[in-house]
């Protein structure tokens, strides 16, 4: 590995997202991980990690403060079959490959 050359291989957070709804349309599960966000609670149960997962319909922007940034998913052939979400910002890998954020501004 060169110097100054990421260790792993990296996605935008756009591209990622365009990605999960693309393998979602096509029925194809996908891996990725995120950070806990409970915001009626104020608290965080850390990096969550979901090994098969395809997108659900999101809400309608009508019926959400949230909508645009809360993504919505179910877990793959799991006997639970519940409806989860996590909040777009949070997504910190897909597929393997780092998450980075095109909003964030880090100077170095």
């Amino acid at each position: 590995m060169q110097e100054n050359q990421p260790a792993f291989e990296s996605i935008r957070l756009s591209d990622a997202y365009k990605q999960m709804k693309h393998l979602s349309s096509c029925n194809v599960p996908f891996s990725f991980a995120f950070v806990s966000l409970d915001q009626s609670k104020r608290n965080s149960k850390g990096l969550v990690f979901v090994d098969s997962a395809l997108l659900r319909k999101s809400m309608r922007k009508e019926s959400s403060a949230y909508y645009g940034i809360l993504v919505e998913y179910t877990q793959y052939k799991q006997l639970e079959d519940k409806d989860r979400h996590f909040y777009l910002p949070l997504l910190v890998m897909f597929n393997g490959k780092i998450v980075t954020n095109e909003h964030l501004r880090i100077k170095r």
